[in-house]
């Protein structure tokens, strides 16, 4: 009896560490790679106003209108992903602002504040867009909007890992309760 209680605290105490990590922040960036070797080691490199953004499980999820394309993708739309804060090398951006993106990734991309990504506003895109040329404009046209609403794999993941333990649980204390009703 004393076993599986000890046992069940067990279970919940790494459960809830498994599924709920601290985050913690530390970045720490050197120099950014000339504009060519970015370009070379980016998986995508393009121009898009950022149309919404949504926080999802320590990070964000950043809707892009695509305008150029230097590499990487022919979609009109893109999901990005970055860290929540630039303490984990969170890339800020701002709904409405248009931005020179430099991603990495397969399938899903990502970027961060050690990238040369930049807002067309500011004066460091200059030399990007000068060194890149004129791009390309999308050739399939998405809408990627609903996907924004849909919830990280690791989350949807860990709801049905928690349900399935509540429901352990819950089986474990109805035996033991009617183990000791008469």
């Amino acid at each position: 009896m004393k076993a599986l209680r000890i046992s069940m605290i067990f279970i919940l105490i790494i459960t809830y560490i498994l599924l709920f990590p601290v985050p913690s922040g530390a970045c720490s960036c050197v120099e950014p790679p000339a504009v060519q070797d970015e370009l070379d080691r980016s998986s995508a490199v393009f121009r898009g106003e950022v149309m919404e953004i949504k926080d999802a499980d320590y990070t964000k999820k950043v809707l892009f209108q695509v305008k150029e394309i230097w590499k990487g993708i022919e979609q009109s739309q893109v999901i990005l992903l970055t860290a929540e804060s630039g303490d984990s090398c969170g890339f800020n951006f701002n709904v409405g602002q248009e931005y020179v993106v430099y991603a990495t990734g397969e399938g899903s991309f990502s970027t961060s504040i050690c990238d040369r990504t930049a807002s067309v506003q500011s004066l460091k895109v200059e030399e990007d867009l000068e060194a890149l040329g004129q791009g390309v404009s999308p050739v399939e046209i998405v809408d990627l909007s609903k996907e924004m609403n849909k919830l990280p794999i690791a989350l949807e993941v860990g709801l049905w890992v928690i349900g399935g333990i509540v429901a352990l649980i819950s089986i474990l204390a109805f035996i033991q309760l009617k183990k000791r009703l008469p």
